[in-house]
């Protein structure tokens, strides 16, 4: 993941987050695609136990989609679900993911 500018506040915007890559954040959490079919990465679902990967990720889209609770999106989306958390918080959670991957520590 590369740098993003940030605001005066130092958080990122949510379009900001929405840019960052699935598969890249997913790695970093220490998931790793099951199998790899054209654009579509497939992973054992991040959000419950699973024997068959129904949770894949576009590529080219960069848009999420679990198969077993029937829903998806960006990677916004993907972590007020992860994360169970608001908004609000998924803008300090990636504000200061890319702060400490970055060293740049407030």
């Amino acid at each position: 993941m590369r740098e993003r500018a940030r605001g005066n506040d130092g958080l990122l915007t949510l379009a900001q987050i929405k840019e960052l890559d699935i598969a890249d954040y997913l790695l970093e959490l220490g998931y790793e695609p099951n199998k790899i079919r054209n654009v579509d990465n497939w992973y054992l679902s991040p959000f419950r136990n699973e024997r068959t990967a129904s949770f894949k990720v576009n590529r080219n889209l960069n848009r999420w989609f679990d198969f077993g609770i029937g829903s998806g999106g960006n990677l916004v989306d993907f972590a007020l679900i992860f994360y169970q958390c608001t908004v609000g918080e998924v803008v300090k959670i990636f504000s200061d993911y890319l702060g400490f991957l970055y060293g740049q520590f407030r």
